[in-house]
């Protein structure tokens, strides 16, 4: 009880491309299940592929870095908590990395 423990998913995309995401979990005092929590914070990006806006979904305000594959930084800003959305209708087609907070994110432009 109060163990801590990882759990690492490899989310690959067609031509090659792959995020490895960690999720963490604790272990509470129910052994149902229902005392697993969490502790990551939730973010949701979407659509993907994007045509000229992509949404981000996030709990709480963070920084944001739009890169392409290349390393070279496309943006950088900052959201809110709450859903916000920014113009990708200029960049290429192709693949970006999105980084929110800790996380990353992998982007298609279409």
């Amino acid at each position: 009880i109060g163990a801590t423990f990882s759990v690492a998913c490899k989310f690959a995309y067609a031509g090659g491309d792959a995020i490895t995401k960690v999720f963490e979990y604790t272990v509470g005092d129910a052994c149902d299940g229902s005392g697993l929590t969490n502790n990551e914070l939730k973010n949701i990006i979407y659509p993907n592929p994007a045509t000229e806006y992509v949404n981000i979904v996030t709990e709480n305000n963070a920084n944001i870095c739009i890169y392409d594959l290349l390393g070279k930084i496309i943006y950088t800003g900052t959201v809110k908590a709450g859903t916000n959305s920014i113009y990708v209708g200029n960049y290429a087609n192709g693949s970006y990395i999105i980084k929110l907070g800790s996380e990353n994110f992998l982007l298609e432009k279409k």
